[in-house]
């Protein structure tokens, strides 16, 4: 009975399709001998959690080697004990998807007595796989800029992010900054539209539109050479472990505020030599971090919680150059109106309004300096619980929520008052949210079944910072909905400022969300420590793009009898355009852009740990993707066909391309302890 059901369990790893996801939890392997050096078989190897009381045991095979695996991360007592020698126990740190290793000698003598070793054993990476930690202690000891956890990735090899961080800034290796497998406790943290992270997307300010604290991670993993656990993305998977409460309660809280009170003023202000009034004084600046964390148990050793908040208040002030028409332009322009016979224009005095106008009456001095606001409010949390069912069986559930606003300059020119400086700001309202529940089922002292289910949720809108109706400006560019509303984009051939915003705006992926589900199936067999599984995604992606909806209109140069008298011709000549309503070029979008993207895919694996040698472990894995085709919700979907021509999905055709029904990919690698001393 026991045989079938061992062939049950491992047809459920393999069958049970659902999202590649990084292990949340590591294992500890070791080798027992006697002070001759030879193995000691069928010892009993016990591992006890020291925060929870969590226990897992295993027993040592023909060659004297145990492995004990799906082990919450933590430091652990592992004691070892056989008949005829004495209890040898010591201390062991286990961090995610790694093999902690550990040697004892067992002392001959009566079991009862207790040899303990001094000293953790040394976390030493005994599989094929390249991994990088950073556990929790490291990570509150870094000086992290704004709090942000991408700041521990850019010290580790083989990271490179970008100057000042920002969205898609971290490559791996060389690779795409899309192609980052982000998870948190294993699960999915991804946003499909963008191929970003969910939770931690920098915002349009660059800083993270939803922060996750670091007093609330335990570590966090890099697999740079990931096993065939791993797919969906061909990148390098990071994988965070959020705090478990404990036996004890334990928590913090704080508050941070950095001005600019001690901070330098612009240096190349310094070099120009403070020309712009209040040029050589700080950048304006005022941000707020605060929240805390708290965990404990609810019954102990048995059920604990864990719950963190963190909240951000900034505000800044950009500093940009601007080439804008001075008094001496505008009055120039109106004069050579008049002396032409000429009226100015409705739609050209309302959009002239939001043009800032220097106050020199000197052709040609056009260059201002102007402070724009920068603004960010943040505020997430997020709570755990882990309950152990029984002696065999573990369950734990994760929540996490942020919002948060953000509000940067754009390249246009703030307008003067009494519009609002930000009004052509780009400003993001961002939601993040992410689910999880897993299972864990010790079988046997051999066999593990973890079971897991996330979902995650990313809602973000970007939009230029006001909904003016260009109608009401005398600009009619044919219907528009009430959601693309905002002042023109106008450019003036000369200055380099303009109005209006980024027309490339508004963007809408409200909501992007993913639901998946894995089985793991782990099975130690002699020196073999192997896993197998499947994994499931079904993913949806809302979005809308209507790009310069309220149009696009560039005033260039045109010869003006009445403006070639004045100083500044050029300047003269394309504000009397400007206001006379004589544009050079004009643009606007139309169609629907609101899209409905939806994807399915599958995969299986199956990895082995193979220890051919006490100093020697291969590490050998397959894994088979099938990733389904995009569709969309209404079949507003087409493609070109070579011989075909162009085809349109729910019109013969159930999907625009062909499936890759091959990927599979085949792992390999080794560790060898070359000098013996496991180090």
């Amino acid at each position: 009975m026991r045989g079938h059901h061992s062939k049950w369990v491992l047809c459920l790893g393999l069958c049970l399709g659902l999202i590649a996801t990084l292990q949340i939890s590591g294992e500890i392997s070791g080798d027992v001998t006697d002070t001759s050096g030879a193995a000691v078989v069928g010892a009993s190897v016990r591992a006890e959690h020291l925060d929870t009381g969590l226990t897992r045991t295993g027993v040592t095979s023909s060659s004297g080697s145990f492995h004990i695996p799906d082990l919450p991360i933590g430091s652990y007592k592992v004691s070892v004990s056989s008949a005829g020698f004495k209890t040898t126990q010591r201390t062991v740190e286990v961090s995610a998807a790694a093999v902690t290793h550990a040697a004892y000698v067992l002392q001959v003598g009566d079991r009862t007595e207790t040899v303990t070793v001094e000293g953790a054993a040394p976390l030493v990476e005994f599989s094929g796989n390249e991994n990088n930690y950073v556990d929790s202690e490291k990570i509150n000891a870094l000086p992290l800029n704004g709090r942000d956890l991408n700041s521990v990735l850019a010290v580790t090899p083989g990271v490179q992010r970008a100057p000042g961080g920002g969205f898609l800034a971290i490559s791996i290796n060389g690779s795409r900054t899309t192609a980052n497998n982000y998870l948190i406790d294993g699960l999915y943290n991804n946003d499909r539209y963008y191929g970003d992270q969910s939770i931690g997307q920098p915002g349009v300010v660059g800083m993270p539109a939803v922060l996750f604290p670091p007093e609330a991670v335990a570590e966090l993993g890099i697999q740079e050479n990931p096993s065939a656990e791993f797919g969906v993305k061909g990148g390098a998977p990071i994988n965070m472990v959020m705090k478990s409460g404990t036996n004890g309660f334990h928590g913090d809280a704080r508050w941070v505020r950095h001005t600019s009170f001690a901070d330098a003023a612009n240096y190349f202000a310094k070099i120009d030599g403070c020309s712009a009034p209040g040029s050589c004084q700080p950048t304006p600046l005022r941000n707020m971090q605060f929240g805390g964390t708290f965990g404990g148990p609810i019954i102990k050793d048995k059920t604990f919680f864990f719950v963190y908040y963190e909240g951000q208040r900034y505000v800044s002030f950009a500093t940009k150059n601007f080439s804008v028409p001075n008094q001496a332009d505008v009055a120039a322009a109106r004069a050579a109106i008049v002396a032409e016979g000429g009226t100015t224009s409705t739609a050209g005095e309302n959009l002239f309004k939001f043009f800032p106008i220097s106050p020199s009456t000197t052709p040609s001095d056009n260059n201002v300096v102007y402070f724009t606001p920068t603004t960010a409010t943040m505020d997430s949390f997020g709570f755990k619980l882990d309950h152990k069912l029984s002696s065999t069986m573990q369950l734990s559930g994760r929540y996490v929520f942020g919002d948060s606003l953000q509000s940067a300059p754009s390249f246009s020119v703030p307008p003067p008052p009494p519009f609002p400086s930000d009004m052509f700001n780009s400003v993001a309202p961002s939601r993040a949210q992410m689910a999880g529940l897993s299972h864990t089922w010790n079988l046997a002292n051999n066999k593990v079944l973890e079971s897991r289910f996330g979902w995650n949720r990313f809602s973000q809108i970007i939009k230029v910072n006001n909904k003016i109706d260009p109608k009401s400006l005398g600009v009619d560019t044919g219907p528009l909905d009430p959601t693309d509303f905002g002042v023109p984009y106008v450019y003036m051939y000369g200055f380099t400022g303009y109005i209006g915003g980024v027309q490339g705006y508004p963007i809408t992926t409200a909501p992007d969300q993913t639901y998946d589900w894995s089985e793991h199936f782990s099975w130690i067999k002699g020196n073999h420590s192997m896993k197998m599984g499947g994994n499931y995604q079904n993913a949806y992606t809302n979005s809308l793009r209507n790009r310069a909806r309220t149009g696009l209109f560039a005033f260039g140069y045109s010869p003006s009898p009445e403006c070639s008298a004045y100083a500044n011709t050029l300047d003269c000549a394309v504000l009397e355009e400007l206001l006379t309503g004589k544009m050079d070029e004009a643009s606007r979008n139309f169609g629907d852009t609101h899209r409905h993207i939806i994807q399915k895919s599958v995969g299986l694996y199956f990895t082995d740990d193979w220890k051919v040698r006490p100093r020697l472990t291969l590490t050998l894995g397959l894994r088979y993707d099938l990733n389904g085709a995009l569709g969309e919700k209404n079949n507003i979907g087409s493609n070109f066909f070579p011989g075909r021509g162009f085809v349109t999905l729910g019109q013969g055709i159930d999907r625009l391309y062909d499936l890759d029904k091959g990927d599979f990919g085949p792992r390999a690698g080794f560790a060898w302890d070359v000098s013996g001393n496991v180090r």
